[in-house]
């Protein structure tokens, strides 16, 4: 083959005349009355020599267009053939192709349950028997009906492309007629025209004319012939598509497969939609043409004694061009509509839309290179000085990226909307949002509990667990009834301990008593001063001791812990028989869903990532609440936790910075009565804001942390002991330097609406871990500066005292470690260092 294109190529010469030669005696007949035709027109006008130029252009015009309009009434014919047919599933090939890959894939499923069965002794979870053995045996029963199941979509494929072919079918001169094919070589009577030399009607303007008719026949050719072969290539896919189906359904069920399966299934849908989408836009392009160019133009296609007519080629007279110009521009809208589903037809369609433009618009090609560089500076500087921007091209660019960022939000909103569905919704609505989330239907409808679910939808499950979940609450509540009392042994035990201690205190208070009289005779202010403050700190000790004692004595309820004890041993074990029935009523996860939401956090994400200010992110996070913009609202929170800065949100907006308002801005955002109402339901608001819980460990700001809890299925707030038990074993897993170093204020308590810092309970058991030789030594050498001076000012009076309520609770030789520690920053306030300072500047 590549010798004779070679010896083609070498003779290339030989060949301009050879077949100019055969066309001629081809078309002798209709070039004869072609040039009788053109030299009639020129001579009207002009009878000058240039006519000759005129005519020998024209003639080689219309060969050309002669040739390519009865190529162009073949391609029609073919493709009005090629359209009607609809046997696509019966073909022998087909059938037989079908028949090897069907029984191929059905001794695969043999090696397929030996590597299950391998799998499984291994224990690989990819391949666990539960997940793929359902699907398996569900593919099994489609493998052997695939190629009726594709034949089915076929015919209906089908039915709906004959309805548009059956309109033009029988149309081939109806495609001639339309396509102008009978006017491209001739001209128009210009003896009948007024004024013929202002319409261009001299030698030029008839050669002119003439070749127009080149260029159209070019445009209608590739078309045409792209469409053909897009049809052919249809039915050619279509037969490969259903051979191979069987592996369709096999690759569904085997996850290696399910890659390449699942795009055969997508080019196979594809191909599919082509035709229809074909037929339909040659059918529109015929049916309309006439009227559209009527209606748009007002012109007459009767008048033959007085032409309209922009040249003197009968291609520009009447309606004739704006004709051609709206059949054309439907069918390439076809092309471009098929290239945009992409596959082989697509593929096709783009290189006939590529072809086709540049034949059509090669003439403009050069004045749009000519000009646009001298006006995209003038529209630029106009856009940078006034902000006004007159490229309307990139304008409606910047239009349509927008449109097309806002349609994939506004999916992905949608998948995550399906996911709660799914979870909340009831049976019939829950199986409708399947739709919206297809890969998490696939998983669920694909086991035996995803299909027990959807029967019972959302909301009964949601019964259902808090029917079975009772008893769970129930024993959470004695629980903290039982916490809240004593049985006598406890009494005893703990009054034990407290008494040891007391006596020691004792012991301690005489050894230092004996050093301070000591430490007083000898002068020396510095260890009277420490000594002093160790007897201080150890008399509160035992204050607070002695009164421990005696609350834990009014505690004492020796009968009532029994009964609770009791009680609480009875609840658990019904607790263990609901525990199954409960785990049956668990939503299965959402996957898809809950990729969908992660992506578009991080794409919204993506567009603040530059901007560091949280006054500027705290703007953009309100306009988000008022707007309902969720995926906005979950970005700027989530970016300016990450970044520390949680409590410049938490503080404006509800006025706590700890995990209690934390919770209250999860509740407003769900809550429609809010005035931070954000649309967002309550466990999508609950998974935020245990998602900000989290990040706050590694930002240390423990305050607002261990918020949330996931409690079968479903996330819930913790409460204050809750609270605080996770948040002491967390911030215990630290070293004691690197809690004094790298906890912040915000590890310590919260601020109020006001600005006021408070200690809460986990901040005061943090600082009582530290309330030690090795932790006060750390306080005055290393702790964060912020934060001390912060501690310093929640514990102590205006006298930098210890205040009442942390007495017995924090001693005095931490608050002087904060003092210590401040020395080195505190000495005046701000304000009086600014005004000593501010007029020398």
């Amino acid at each position: 083959m590549r010798e004779i294109f070679g010896k083609i190529k070498e003779k290339k010469r030989i060949i301009f005349f050879v077949v100019p030669f055969f066309v001629f005696l081809f078309l002798g007949v209709n070039f004869a009355f072609a040039a009788e035709e053109i030299k009639a027109a020129v001579g009207v006008v002009s009878g000058t020599v240039g006519g000759a130029v005129a005519i020998i252009l024209s003639w080689i015009a219309y060969l050309i267009t002669a040739l390519i309009g009865m190529m162009t009434t073949a391609f029609i014919n073919l493709l009005i053939q090629v359209a009607q047919f609809s046997d696509i599933i019966n073909v022998p090939t087909v059938v037989n192709g079908w028949i090897i890959i069907r029984d191929l894939c059905n001794m695969a499923f043999i090696l397929i349950l030996l590597l299950i069965s391998f799998a499984t002794i291994l224990r690989v979870e990819s391949y666990d028997v539960k997940k793929i053995l359902p699907k398996l045996l569900i593919m099994a029963v489609l493998i052997n009906f695939s190629r009726t199941i594709f034949g089915l979509m076929i015919d209906f494929s089908q039915v709906v492309m004959l309805t548009f072919v059956s309109s033009f079918k029988e149309g081939g001169g109806w495609f001639v007629n339309m396509f102008r094919i009978d006017v491209w070589g001739k001209v128009a009577d210009v003896s009948l025209m007024k004024d013929a030399e202002n319409w261009g009607a001299d030698t030029w303007g008839v050669a002119l004319a003439v070749i127009s008719g080149v260029v159209a026949a070019i445009i209608t050719l590739i078309v045409v012939a792209v469409m053909l072969a897009i049809l052919v290539m249809r039915i050619v896919m279509l037969w490969i598509y259903t051979i191979f189906s069987p592996l369709v359904f096999l690759g569904f069920a085997f996850p290696p497969l399910q890659k390449y399966t699942g795009q055969i299934w997508e080019d196979f849908i594809k191909q599919l939609v082509v035709g229809p989408v074909l037929a339909f836009f040659i059918w529109l392009a015929l049916t309309t043409a006439s009227e559209s160019s009527s209606a748009l133009y007002g012109l007459s296609t009767t008048s033959s004694t007085n032409p309209i007519c922009i040249g003197v080629g009968a291609f520009f007279c009447n309606d004739n061009l704006q004709k051609f110009i709206i059949v054309i521009g439907l069918l390439m809208g076809g092309l471009i509509v098929t290239q945009q589903m992409g596959s082989a037809a697509g593929s096709i369609a783009g290189k006939g839309l590529d072809w086709a433009k540049k034949t059509g618009m090669a003439p403009l090609k050069g004045a749009k290179e000519g000009t646009s560089a001298l006006a995209g500076y003038g529209i630029d500087k106009l856009h940078q000085k006034t902000g006004v921007d007159l490229n309307l091209p990139r304008v409606w660019k910047g239009v349509q990226e927008r449109r097309a960022e806002r349609r994939s939000e506004r999916y992905s909103e949608g998948m995550i909307k399906a996911g709660q569905v799914m979870k909340e919704g009831s049976s019939l609505h829950g199986m409708l949002a399947m739709t919206g989330s297809p890969g998490d239907a696939w998983d669920q409808i694909t086991t035996l509990k995803g299909i027990r679910q959807r029967m019972k939808g959302g909301r009964y499950m949601a019964k259902e667990r808090e029917k079975w979940g009772a008893p769970a609450r129930e024993l959470t509540e004695l629980k903290a009834q039982r916490d809240g009392i004593l049985s006598q042994s406890e009494f005893d035990k703990e009054k034990a301990t407290r008494e040891t201690r007391i006596t020691s205190i004792d012991s301690e208070l005489a050894a230092k008593n004996n050093e301070l009289t000591k430490a007083m005779a000898s002068g020396k202010s510095e260890d009277v001063e420490k000594i002093r403050v160790k007897i201080s700190d150890l008399e509160a000790e035992k204050i607070a001791k002695t009164e421990q004692i005696g609350v834990m004595e009014k505690m004492v309820k020796d009968d009532e812990a029994r009964d609770l004890d009791s009680r609480i041993a009875t609840k658990k074990a019904e607790v263990e028989k609901n525990r199954p029935l409960m785990e049956k009523n668990i939503p299965m996860y959402n996957f898809e869903a809950r990729a969908a939401e992660n992506k578009a956090v991080s794409e919204k994400t993506s567009k603040v990532k530059d901007i560091s200010d949280a006054t500027e992110l705290l703007g953009i996070l309100e306009g988000a609440i008022k707007s309902k913009d969720k995926t906005m609202v979950k970005a700027i929170m989530k970016k300016m936790t990450k970044e520390g800065n949680d409590n410049e949100f938490l503080q404006p907006l509800v006025g706590n910075t700890g995990h209690h308002g934390l919770k209250q801005m999860m509740r407003e955002l769900s809550d429609k009565n809010s005035k931070n109402y954000a649309g967002f339901g309550e466990q999508e608001a609950f998974a935020l804001g245990s998602e900000i819980a989290e990040t706050n460990k590694s930002t240390n700001h423990w305050a607002a942390t261990s918020s949330y809890l996931m409690e079968n299925g479903q996330w819930r707030e913790t409460d204050d002991r809750e609270h605080n038990e996770i948040r002491s074993i967390e911030s215990g897993k630290m070293e004691p330097q690197a809690i004094v170093r790298n906890i912040n204020r915000l590890g310590y308590g919260y601020h109020d609406k006001e600005g006021n810092f408070h200690i809460d309970a986990g901040g005061l058991i943090l600082l009582r871990k530290l309330d030690n030789d090795g932790g006060i030594k750390n306080i005055k050498d290393r702790m964060d500066e912020s934060a001390a001076q912060h501690v310093f000012n929640a514990i102590t009076d205006e006298s930098g005292n210890l205040k009442d309520k942390f007495k017995g609770q924090l001693s005095n030789e931490l608050v002087q470690a904060l003092q210590i520690r401040l020395g080195k920053v505190k000495g005046e306030n701000f304000k009086l260092q600014y005004e000593r300072v501010k007029n020398l500047a």
